[in-house]
């Protein structure tokens, strides 16, 4: 199904050193959360994104571009994505993280298409002009093809997920452990992020531990990384979405 971009936009706030963003309201198949953010000399738009491909598929996405237009070198920015379910806040698709393949002023990855009946989040993280890589605010279908509340829903798993004090809970080896999706709640991202495999197997994934791929030499190879328990210990694995990135494409933005 071909998608219908249409964005009613508001103002971005403007931070030196980190990313919080408003959402922003939008129609038919896609949901956007947006920032605006300075580095050095450049002004970043960054959006976490996600798109509705018809009935119960969905991918999640993250999109940076230059305020003004202006280029940028080849790996000045770099993005990954995260597809999570909203019910139980567990991880279920990941990609690397790809840097831009060349010279632009945007740059965009998306997850595969994931089937899934249940309520959904995407969630995109950015890394500009070497910064450390950020998590951009989630955004969720619930006002489009789902009832759920994506803020009653992050009450819940708080109230399941995380300590009496509003914490995440932490294991034998001192780490914290839960959703990405309290990360806002809490005021910093779980060391070991909640996810589910691809063989239906509940355990953590490590930010630290996704790759930067080069789409056009790692297609032919599949990406593992570590699926761990909540004390680290390593239980599986969990594959990543490697998807085409088209930098000659350019979004209507």
């Amino acid at each position: 199904m071909r998608k219908t971009r249409m964005f009613s936009k508001i103002a971005a706030m403007m931070l030196v050193a980190v990313m919080a963003c408003c959402m922003v309201a939008s129609a038919y198949g896609e949901y956007k959360s947006s920032t605006t953010s300075l580095y050095g000399n450049c002004e970043y738009l960054a959006h976490s994104t996600l798109y509705v491909d018809g009935g119960n598929q969905f991918r999640a996405g993250a999109t940076v571009r230059t305020a003004n237009g202006s280029y940028v070198g080849s790996g000045a920015i770099s993005l990954m994505a995260t597809l999570i379910n909203a019910s139980n806040g567990s991880v279920l698709a990941q990609t690397g993280e790809i840097p831009l393949p060349s010279r632009n002023y945007f740059h965009m990855v998306t997850t595969d298409p994931y089937w899934t009946t249940t309520s959904v989040a995407g969630l995109g993280w950015a890394r500009v002009d070497g910064s450390q890589l950020m998590r951009l605010r989630e955004t969720n279908a619930s006002a489009y093809l789902r009832s759920a509340n994506m803020a009653k829903q992050v009450s819940t798993l708080a109230e399941s997920m995380l300590t009496e004090d509003g914490t995440y809970p932490v294991n034998t080896a001192g780490e914290t452990y839960g959703s990405v999706l309290l990360a806002d709640m809490v005021g910093e991202d779980p060391d070991l992020i909640s996810a589910t495999n691809q063989k239906g197997v509940d355990g953590y994934i490590r930010v630290a531990d996704v790759p930067t791929i080069n789409p056009a030499v790692s297609t032919a190879a599949v990406q593992m990384i570590p699926l761990y328990d909540m004390n680290g210990n390593v239980i599986g694995s969990f594959e990543l979405d490697i998807p085409e990135v088209d930098s000659t494409n350019t979004p209507n933005f």
